[in-house]
């Protein structure tokens, strides 16, 4: 598959620019020079400065005068991730042994959208199909339903001809994302194939090649697999999301949104655009960034997230009732 091709010459990318950073110098283990390597890391590699309008260098000015090689690495640890914060990133991760560094804000400053015991109880019922993590049925009025929490679970070709079998003859499909943290990418391209079957040239990427701010690839096009042969869904898709569908479920709306058979209904996706990438500094602490950028076909970039086709919040007047009206909307679109 294409696409396979792609991400085996992304992790190519990525493990040699991982070996080239840890074999190029071997520093002293103390803090000023962990605190300055983690910096100047993402100052050569991390491919969103300009895209969020972020002055790396005056991060620098904040923070560097405020580390010393007296520091414990509690206060070391909390240093940096107070820096690491300002990237507003949820990609971005430095982890200790004794603490994981994280920005959340992508989903806490906004409304959750979502209630799980409402879709069990009054849409999936006692009698829904699991396969692959997804679970699957056919709602009132022939509409297709399926709930994919996280693109962790263990899917394939199997899992997906026996979801899209089932639901081939409904007059719809919603495709319910919300509070999905992403996973394996693998199964965003899967999935994306079976709901855009016969598609090809579906989003760019590029690569942080070098170490200037504008240092990228040219982009590559990236394309699912044309197969005409896949059990896909051929009718109108409705993906649901919300601020927490990220990640690879991000990736999944990202793909989809060009797509005019494909709407998206509820809040805008959380972002987390791009591969992510590992380095360890001279102390074992190892930080986590994305280390390229995805970029649908009309220019808009995965780190931003996807903003939904028709805006709509979750009602708490209809919850109380037993409904979710994002699924009642969904309904009304086919």
């Amino acid at each position: 598959m294409k696409w396979f091709n792609c991400i085996f010459l992304t992790f190519i990318f990525v493990a040699l620019g991982c070996e080239r950073g840890l074999v190029r110098e071997n520093p002293a283990n103390t803090p000023q020079n962990n605190f300055d390597i983690l910096w100047k890391t993402l100052d050569e590699r991390y491919p969103f400065f300009e895209l969020k309008n972020l002055n790396w260098d005056s991060v620098y000015q904040v923070y560097a005068p405020q580390v010393t090689n007296q520091m414990q690495d509690t206060a070391l640890f909390a240093l940096m991730a107070d820096m690491l914060f300002t990237l507003r990133d949820g990609h971005v991760n430095l982890s200790s042994e004794f603490d994981l560094s994280r920005n959340w804000q992508w989903y806490l400053d906004y409304p959750e959208n979502f209630n799980y015991s409402i879709i069990e109880r009054n849409y999936l019922g006692d009698n829904y199909k699991i396969a692959g993590g997804m679970r699957y049925t056919i709602l009132p009025g022939n509409i297709g339903y399926i709930y994919y929490g996280s693109f962790s679970s263990s899917l394939n070709t199997d899992n997906l001809d026996f979801v899209f079998t089932f639901l081939s003859q409904t007059r719809g499909l919603i495709f319910d994302i919300r509070n999905n943290g992403g996973g394996s990418l693998n199964n965003a391209y899967r999935i994306a194939e079976r709901l855009r079957p016969g598609d090809a040239k579906s989003w760019l990427r590029i690569y942080k090649n070098g170490p200037g701010k504008q240092d990228f690839t040219p982009p590559t096009q990236l394309e699912l697999n044309g197969n005409n042969n896949l059990k896909g869904y051929n009718g109108r898709v409705v993906l649901l999301t919300n601020r927490k569908t990220y990640s690879a479920a991000n990736t999944l709306a990202g793909i989809l949104y060009d797509n005019p058979n494909c709407l998206q209904l509820g809040d805008r996706t959380g972002g987390g655009g791009g591969i992510p990438a590992d380095f360890q500094l001279p102390n074992g602490w190892v930080l986590r960034f994305s280390g390229s950028r995805d970029i649908t076909n009309s220019g808009l970039d995965f780190e931003q997230g996807i903003p939904p086709t028709h805006p709509l919040d979750l009602d708490t007047a209809a919850l109380a009732q037993g409904r979710d009206n994002l699924i009642e909307s969904a309904k009304d679109l086919f």
